[in-house]
């Protein structure tokens, strides 16, 4: 009998989570938001989306038992992706705010946009990858996604998960900046796939194959 179909979105109170659970559901799979991580445990994968500030959803991750979920889906080698604010709160420290720490899985930093471009960064852009990336599967590089963001994860230095490169797409704003990152089982973008049309729904979709094998 093969794995449910099921993806748990939690619910962090940030963000339009509606429009993510109708992007999982077009794509073939059940979407179930919860802010109760009991409601997730047994599912195939796990999202974790979010939009405003980094210091005050990361406490709200710690809080409501959101990170001790992340950590058991990855140590049973369960899928999890994070979108937007969902990617950057993976990572070691976010400055916002005067700085704090995030869930320190991703080895980056994560930073504001450069001064002098309109902020935040509203709107479509090219991602472009140089290694196989299953989230990417089937697109060609340098295809358009939607972003809507004021930070960034850093894209000039290395990244690393559990001290090992992870695989990564970069879009350019006035600086390279990570848009989609896959160490499986973690997974992350910065643009939101549930706005970004089809080639969106395509992520969406790679990313519950991932959770059904």
């Amino acid at each position: 009998m093969g794995k449910t179909k099921a993806i748990g979105i939690l619910d962090l109170g940030l963000g339009n989570l509606a429009s993510v659970a109708r992007a999982v559901e077009a794509v073939g799979f059940t979407a179930r938001v919860s802010g109760d991580p009991a409601e997730l445990e047994d599912l195939a994968g796990l999202i974790v989306p979010g939009v405003g500030a980094f210091a005050a959803a990361a406490g709200r991750l710690r809080a409501a038992g959101g990170a001790a979920l992340v950590e058991r889906f990855l140590a049973r080698g369960r899928p999890v992706m994070g979108i937007c604010l969902g990617l950057q709160l993976m990572c070691s420290w976010g400055e916002e705010g005067g700085g704090s720490p995030g869930l320190g899985l991703v080895e980056a930093q994560v930073r504001r946009l450069p001064a002098g471009l309109p902020v935040p960064h509203v709107g479509w852009n090219r991602v472009y990858w140089s290694e196989r990336m299953r989230l990417l599967a089937g697109l060609e590089p340098g295809a358009w996604f939607y972003f809507s963001h004021a930070y960034y994860v850093d894209g000039l230095r290395p990244v690393q998960v559990a001290g090992r490169p992870a695989a990564v797409g970069v879009a350019r704003y006035g600086v390279p900046l990570v848009a989609a990152l896959e160490s499986p089982p973690l997974y992350g973008v910065q643009f939101h796939p549930e706005k970004s049309g089809p080639v969106g729904l395509k992520v969406l979709a790679a990313f519950g194959e991932c959770c059904l094998q």
